[in-house]
C-alpha cells in the first residue's frame, strides 16, 4: 500500500532503534504493519538498528562497542554517535510524510528510541510519536513525561495501536483507551492490553522489511510467532507482565504460508 493512495487516514512510520542482534528482524515491525494495513492504515518500516550496525561496520567499530550492557544508559561515545544520526535517520523516517511514528522499545534501545523521537519532533512537530514494546510495561511514566512522546501503548500493541490510529482519523483530542497512555493520563496506570486470540492476527508483513539485508551466507532466517507469554511465573521476568500468561496459536492448513508468499528477496 503507497502513502499517496490513502489520504484520508493516518500514515504510519514504524521504527526499531539500536541495539538490537545483528541477524534478526525485528519481529514486532511487520507484526504492527501487517495488521495495520488490515485496517486500511499505509505503513513504512525502518529497522535503524540494521543501518546503525552497518554505518559501524563501514568504520570499523570494535566488538566490544556491542556489549549490551553499555546501552540501558548511553555513554558519552554512544550517546555522541547518536545524536549524529539522529537528525539523518528522523529525515529517513519522514520521507514519505508520515503523520504517525511508532517505535517499538525494549531495554537496551529505549535511550536511542528517544533521541530520534527528539529528532523526528525537532524535524515535524505535528507527527505523533507512538512508545510501544517491551520497556513500556514498566517504563510508560518515563516515556510520557518526554516531549517527544505523544502516546505510549502498553502491552500487546496491535488491536490498541490500530484503535488509536482511528482515533486520530476522527480528530479526537480526548483519547480514552485502557492500554493507551497520554499526556492527559496524569499518571493513571492502564491496563495490559492482550490478543486474546492467536489466531486473528495476520501473517507478519516481511515484505516491508529489507530481508536481503539480514541473509548470513545465504541464508535468511525469519522469525515466527507461535505462542506468546510463558508458563513460568518468573519474579525477575517481565514476560508475564507483558503477555498476561501463556498463549499458543491453534496449527491449522490455513495458517500454513511459505515464506515465499510474504517475501521479496529483491527488496534493497
Amino acid at each position: 500500500m503507497d502513502f499517496q493512495t490513502v489520504a484520508s487516514r493516518q500514515r504510519v512510520a514504524l521504527v526499531a532503534c539500536p541495539l538490537a542482534s545483528r541477524n534478526t528482524i525485528p519481529l514486532a515491525l511487520p507484526s504492527i504493519a501487517a495488521y495495520a494495513e488490515l485496517h486500511g492504515y499505509p505503513v513504512a518500516c525502518w529497522d535503524l538498528n540494521l543501518e546503525f550496525q552497518e554505518i559501524l561496520h563501514a568504520r570499523g567499530v570494535p566488538a566490544d562497542f556491542w556489549n549490551v550492557l553499555n546501552w540501558y544508559g548511553l555513554e558519552s561515545e554512544r550517546e555522541c554517535i547518536m545524536e549524529e544520526l539522529a537528525d539523518e535517520w528522523a529525515a529517513i523516517i519522514l520521507r514519505d510524510a508520515p503523520t504517525v511514528v511508532g517505535f517499538s522499545v525494549t531495554a537496551v534501545s529505549a535511550a536511542v528510541s528517544l533521541i530520534v523521537a527528539k529528532a523526528v519532533k525537532r524535524l515535524d512537530p505535528t507527527v505523533k510519536t507512538v512508545f510501544g514494546g517491551p520497556e513500556c510495561i514498566v517504563g510508560w511514566p518515563r516515556f510520557i513525561a518526554k516531549k517527544s512522546v505523544d502516546f505510549v501503548v502498553v502491552g500487546e500493541g496491535e488491536q490498541p495501536f490500530v484503535e488509536l490510529l482511528q482515533a486520530l482519523d476522527q480528530g479526537r483530542e480526548q483519547i480514552d483507551m485502557p492500554a493507551v497512555v497520554t499526556k492527559q493520563s496524569n499518571g493513571a496506570a492502564p491496563q495490559n492490553a492482550v490478543n486474546h486470540n492467536l489466531d486473528a492476527l495476520p501473517y507478519p508483513a516481511f515484505s516491508k522489511m529489507a530481508l536481503a539485508r539480514y541473509a548470513r551466507n545465504g541464508r535468511l532466517e525469519l522469525p515466527i510467532l507461535g505462542s506468546v507469554g510463558c508458563v513460568q511465573n518468573c519474579t525477575f521476568c517481565s514476560r508475564h507482565f507483558l503477555h498476561g500468561g501463556f498463549r499458543c496459536q491453534v496449527p491449522a492448513a490455513h495458517r500454513r504460508r511459505t515464506a515465499a508468499q510474504h517475501c521479496d528477496l529483491r527488496r534493497p
